[in-house]
């Protein structure tokens, strides 16, 4: 549990979990071409314990795709999590476009990432 491992931080005798993490992908991935990865609650859980989306990115050498519900400032937060995760930005998935904003989408925003090298 996440009160544990902080327990275990504070004990100084804490469990390499990246570690089972590759233990465990490395298992799951046999004869397989693509393995997802699901993140937990946010992008920063586990932070204190080495083990945030970008922390399993960077040891497993995954790429993060990110799936993100539409919202107006979308392309702020796109940009701010592409410079985040750097070389393991993988894409974006944009979800849960209103009727109304497609148009906004398709037309302003999707242009502007595309220009800046990023992929839908």
């Amino acid at each position: 549990s996440y009160d544990r491992a902080l327990l275990e931080r504070i004990n100084a005798s804490p469990i390499n979990y990246i570690e089972k993490i590759i233990k465990a992908l490395d298992i799951v991935s046999t004869d397989k071409d693509i393995v997802l990865i699901e993140s937990a609650r946010n992008l920063n859980y586990g932070a204190f314990a080495g083990i945030s989306s970008k922390d399993i990115c960077k040891a497993v050498k995954a790429r993060a795709v990110l799936i993100m519900k539409y919202e107006d400032d979308i392309v702020d937060k796109i940009l701010h999590f592409s410079g985040y995760f750097g070389n393991d930005f993988g894409g974006i998935i944009i979800n849960m476009i209103p009727p109304e904003n497609k148009e906004r989408v398709e037309g302003l925003i999707v242009p502007f990432l595309e220009k800046m090298n990023l992929k839908l």
